[in-house]
């Protein structure tokens, strides 16, 4: 490597020390962004959409484990909604119970941040009992002072069931089981 070559690596490596550093990154409860994490998961629970929507940033990304799996763009959040709609009726999902744990983790720096919150539930999946559970990891953005979820990804821990998978139309009685871990 030439001597030329070395003196620019150093200079720019000093200039990128020298910019302005971002915000500290802090771990542990922050109200504000909890608050727009526990107000998106509540209206969740309760089917209040028009609530759960506001604490979604327009163009937010989303990831879960049903078709087509990721979601992106400026209809992401109405094709998501879809999306799941579609998975419960396909799959007969009714009466969901969900229980919130608090949250894992929660990060923040400067104007982000990233929360993963975990969460069971059961319910009945084709007429058969079904529970699970996983978390979702959040990440928000503050914009004009207030925190929206800029990406929301859903991941599974455990089920005790494939609801996909494990129902035969042809045989109902005959279901087959795919290897789980067993509940929490």
């Amino acid at each position: 490597m030439t001597s030329v070559r070395l003196l620019l690596i150093a200079a720019a490596s000093l200039a990128m020390s020298a910019a302005p550093a971002g915000a500290a990154q802090t771990s542990g409860p922050d109200a504000d962004v909890m608050a727009t994490v526990d107000a998106a998961l509540a209206a969740s629970i309760a089917g209040d959409i028009p609530r759960l929507m506001a604490q979604y940033a327009p163009d937010c990304a989303f990831t879960d484990e049903y078709a087509p799996f990721f979601w992106s763009g400026p209809h992401a959040i109405e094709d998501y909604f879809a999306a799941g709609g579609r998975m419960y009726r396909d799959t007969q999902h009714k009466d969901g119970k969900t229980v919130l744990g608090p949250p894992s983790y929660v990060y923040v720096s400067g104007d982000r941040a990233f929360v993963v919150e975990k969460v069971s539930g059961s319910a009945s999946v084709r007429g058969r009992p079904y529970s699970q559970a996983g978390a979702f990891a959040f990440a928000l953005a503050r914009t004009q002072g207030r925190w929206k979820i800029i990406s929301q990804t859903w991941t599974k821990s455990w089920e005790n069931m494939d609801p996909y998978r494990d129902w035969d139309p042809i045989h109902p009685g005959a279901a087959r089981r795919s290897p789980r871990r067993p509940g929490p």
